[in-house]
């Protein structure tokens, strides 16, 4: 019986929790929060994108997609980023404003380079 009621407690808690998550997450996207991760993946200057490779484009933008929690679209993205937390939105508003940015600015270097989407 004491076992029992632990396993509801338990339960209750992680619910709470997992929904305090729910609800954090969205409003820190709002505020323009840039996770240590997001940051670390925009250290390259956009002045400094002409010197990239095609390849290197595609992954960056997926590294970047992935630490954000963007589900990505490719199976070689997924491939390649396995091991990165579960996605939590196909849309890429999920990210804060400032990592949208730098993802245009990536896109926009990529496609002046010729490079394949």
């Amino acid at each position: 019986m004491v076992a029992r009621y632990e396993r509801c407690v338990r339960g209750m808690l992680f619910r709470k929790r997992f929904f305090q998550v729910l609800l954090i997450l969205p409003l820190l996207s709002l505020t323009g929060f840039v996770s240590p991760e997001q940051a670390r993946n925009m250290q390259r200057e956009p002045s400094t994108f002409g010197t990239m490779l095609c390849r290197q484009f595609w992954y960056l933008e997926n590294k970047i997609l992935a630490e954000g929690r963007v589900c990505l679209r490719s199976d070689r993205a997924r491939r390649a980023f396995k091991s990165a937390k579960p996605c939590i939105s196909d849309d890429e508003r999920i990210l804060p404003e400032r990592v949208r940015d730098y993802l245009q600015k990536l896109r926009r270097a990529e496609a002046g380079k010729g490079c394949p989407r």
